[in-house]
């Protein structure tokens, strides 16, 4: 156990991990330390299953050990999150394989991103995964088509600026569709997969062609090539600054269960290429240092060395560690601009600082959601550097997934 994280984080940290629900290394700890244990906070061991999205693997592990010596109101409350997340991921698991049927009927060929078809291929139940919408890649050419097909399902298109045009640097439209027991369904139909301009160097054709069947609870899907879902689940953590553990999880249980399918020489040159080497690299350190190597952790990996100076990855090893990245450390928007020093050239890094302070016109428009044409454009133009400062200042004192303040951070220490 590490010294530096409260009980109830290593809980978090340990019981994330859902292929090893054999071993439970704090039951030990229940018996032998029964004060200790009497003094967790469950409440707070929710909280934190909560909030990194972790939560199916936590509520397992708690019921293998028969909740030994967990009081019943936590065990109800645990009970009562674990009802909603089945039914959740019933809905959405049934949801996106009409969605795909529709599809298939009318010869688009469709790529989910993430949730159901994550849950299938890398964790030993589908339930041990959460997800909260539906992610489908369809090609350019068929995008309209495939909003057409959504709608005509029962689908509502969110407003688009622009009469309805593409935002600048948005590869997907949403769709949402109400239901009459309980929240709406949140379809994002991708047409790209990452942001052209933040990875204008990623071979997203290339990834398209080499896609490959699935077959996940008997239910046929295409899915990301081994090396190329290695890559796109690390930039996705790259794109949400290291916040959540449950994307450093998939990525976990990608080399668990695809480990031995990687090419890593492939790998390694195809982020090189892409620039994202620095990326890739920070996250599979990161992920080490948080759940340790397992055997798919390539002796190449070790003898890689990344572009960015040293002192580059000396300041993040500080800022994204998995105490910062447990407890939430560092406001979202400061977060990712530390990100800034992992691209693989300095000068990217400039331009991209420069990009945030003074985007185009219709980024700014998407952001403030005003009209392009519109006389506030010049007031919301002038007033970003100040609000940009203010969001990274602000970071300093709030939690990168909440706007608690000060005492968010301050909490948990206050209680002990």
């Amino acid at each position: 156990m590490n010294p530096r994280l409260t009980t109830e984080e290593q809980i978090i940290l340990q019981y994330a991990v859902p292929h090893n629900l054999d071993k439970d290394p704090f039951l030990s700890l229940a018996r032998k330390a029964p004060e200790r244990w009497n003094k967790v906070n469950w409440d707070q061991v929710l909280e934190l299953a909560l909030s990194h999205d972790v939560f199916p693997a936590v509520y397992q592990h708690l019921e293998k050990s028969g909740w030994e010596q967990i009081p019943d109101e936590s065990v109800a409350k645990f009970r009562r999150q674990w009802g909603q997340h089945l039914a959740r991921n019933i809905i959405l698991s049934d949801e996106l394989n009409r969605i795909l049927g529709l599809f298939d009927r009318e010869g688009i060929k469709a790529i989910p991103l993430k949730g159901v078809l994550l849950a299938g291929l890398f964790y030993p139940e589908i339930s041990l995964r959460s997800f909260s919408d539906l992610d489908i890649w369809v090609r350019a050419a068929d995008i309209s088509r495939a909003g057409q097909i959504l709608q005509q399902s029962g689908y509502r298109e969110w407003f688009h600026l622009n009469g309805g045009g593409p935002i600048e640097n948005v590869c997907d439209l949403l769709f949402y569709r109400p239901l009459p027991s309980g929240p709406r369904i949140s379809v994002e139909l991708h047409h790209g997969l990452l942001k052209t301009r933040d990875y204008p160097a990623i071979p997203e054709e290339k990834w398209w062609h080499q896609a490959q069947e699935v077959w996940v609870s008997g239910q046929h899907y295409f899915s990301l090539a081994p090396a190329d879902m290695l890559m796109y689940l690390t930039i996705k953590i790259h794109d949400s600054a290291y916040c959540y553990l449950k994307q450093f999880i998939d990525l976990h249980q990608l080399l668990i269960f695809w480990g031995h399918k990687l090419d890593w020489e492939y790998i390694f040159q195809t982020a090189q290429k892409a620039r994202i080497l620095n990326n890739l690299f920070f996250v599979l350190f990161t992920l080490e240092h948080l759940f340790g190597p397992t055997d798919s952790f390539p002796a190449l990996y070790r003898q890689v060395k990344p572009p960015m100076g040293s002192w580059r990855i000396h300041i993040l090893e500080h800022i994204l560690n998995r105490q910062t990245i447990i407890r939430g450390r560092y406001g979202r928007d400061l977060r990712k601009g530390f990100c800034l020093l992992l691209n693989d050239r300095l000068a990217d890094s400039i331009t991209s600082t420069l990009r945030v302070f003074f985007p185009s016109t219709r980024a700014i428009c998407a952001r403030y959601l005003i009209m392009p044409h519109s006389k506030r454009f010049y007031l919301y133009y002038g007033l970003n550097p100040l609000l940009i400062i203010y969001w990274l200042l602000r970071g300093l004192v709030v939690k990168s997934r909440d706007g608690d303040g000060l005492g968010a951070l301050l909490g948990p220490w206050n209680q002990k």
